[in-house]
């Protein structure tokens, strides 16, 4: 793989923190095993992983055409499985749909602050006026450990609550110790210095994800989410970044959230299903078309 620090500078336009190389960088001092696939569009990042002699490989958030989708199934080995997940909707030869799309909330800063204010759905806007009327105060500072390990246990308590998995602690870490200034700790605090709501930014240039984040119920009553993310969508675009993920969003199980997201006047895009591709692939195509006879 190309030195990092020059594949970063070469990116002109964001792209997804999965095909970032600090993604694989952050992957790769925590054990696991990158790959990189050169295409027309540019380079493929995947994560592979080995069980005896069988492999499987992830693509995801991939940025490809249908033919270096074609190319990656003729490059599979025998006891290969390989997964991917398109920017966009697309058919692959050789590949089948085993999950339906996800959507995904990408916020562009590259608009003024004035026009990122009138943007504001009006009740996040209105929770924002009465944030910014209680005078409480925005900070950005490297990530240290105590103030992750706090994030991580409030993580963990949300996911247990929601029932749902996302990226290992260890990885937000390991991202957070990457050289480069790689991450931001933003926290809103009350002018007596209590902390209401903090998140951890990682920022892959010209990008930046909104990647965990937690509130105290007396920030949520003043609205200092909304504070803390449109004080870093700000900061954000201050500091030359053009765009601002905000993650995936599901309608039916977490609609508050799809609500706080979409309130920014991010765009709400669906990717592509999740394709697969492995050793019993032909097989399992050809029992379906039968089926669909």
């Amino acid at each position: 793989m190309a030195d990092g620090a020059s594949l970063i500078r070469s990116i002109e336009a964001p792209i997804a923190l999965q095909q970032h190389p600090r993604f694989a960088a952050a992957m790769l001092s925590i054990g696991g095993e990158t790959v990189v696939m050169e295409t027309a569009t540019g380079p493929l990042l995947g994560l592979q992983r080995r069980v005896g002699p069988l492999a499987f490989r992830l693509y995801s958030r991939a940025s490809l055409t249908p033919q270096d989708g074609r190319d990656l199934g003729h490059d599979r080995g025998a006891f290969e499985g390989i997964a991917v997940t398109p920017e966009t909707a697309m058919d692959i030869d050789g590949f089948l749909p085993v999950m339906g799309p996800a959507h995904v909330t990408e916020w562009n800063l590259d608009p003024s602050p004035a026009a990122l204010r009138r943007a504001l759905a009006g009740t996040w806007r209105n929770g924002l006026k009465k944030a910014e009327r209680a005078g409480l105060h925005f900070d950005i500072s490297p990530p240290n450990r105590a103030a992750l390990d706090g994030l991580f246990a409030a993580d963990r308590r949300h996911q247990r609550y929601r029932g749902f998995r996302a990226l290992p602690h260890a990885f937000a870490a390991a991202y957070t110790a990457l050289p480069g200034d790689p991450a931001w700790f933003v926290r809103v605090r009350t002018k007596e210095g209590r902390a209401l709501a903090v998140a951890l930014i990682l920022l892959h240039p010209p990008g930046a994800s909104y990647h965990l984040a937690t509130a105290t119920a007396e920030g949520r009553a003043v609205g200092a989410p909304r504070f803390l993310l449109w004080e870093t969508a700000l900061a954000l675009r201050e500091a030359g970044y053009l765009r601002l993920d905000l993650g995936p969003v599901d309608s039916d199980r977490a609609k508050g959230l799809l609500r706080f997201k979409a309130g920014t006047g991010a765009a709400i895009r669906s990717l592509g299903p999740t394709l697969f591709a492995g050793p019993l692939t032909p097989m399992i195509d050809r029992l379906r078309q039968a089926a669909n006879r």
